[in-house]
């Protein structure tokens, strides 16, 4: 890559399963591949982040899921 360069990114699932030993989380393996504006694979890299499950997160727009307790979200949240 160089400065100036366009970089167009996808992610792709590979796989997903329920954690053994925590019933609220999920584990998530995932592909990140991100392209030059030219096509060229400029980055490839797989991660596997454990996730909540959607059952448990319960996101709102003031607190998205695994948003953390003490960081607000709006404007009167600034400190």
């Amino acid at each position: 890559m160089f400065h100036g360069d366009t970089i167009f990114s996808e992610s792709e699932v590979l796989s997903k399963r329920e954690s053994e030993s925590r019933d609220h989380v999920g584990i998530v393996t995932t592909e990140l591949r991100a392209y030059n504006q030219n096509g060229e694979l400029v980055l490839s890299l797989e991660r596997t982040p454990i996730v909540l499950k959607r059952a448990d997160a319960q996101p709102t727009a003031e607190r998205p899921a695994g948003w953390p307790e003490e960081v607000g979200t709006q404007p009167e949240d600034l400190r």
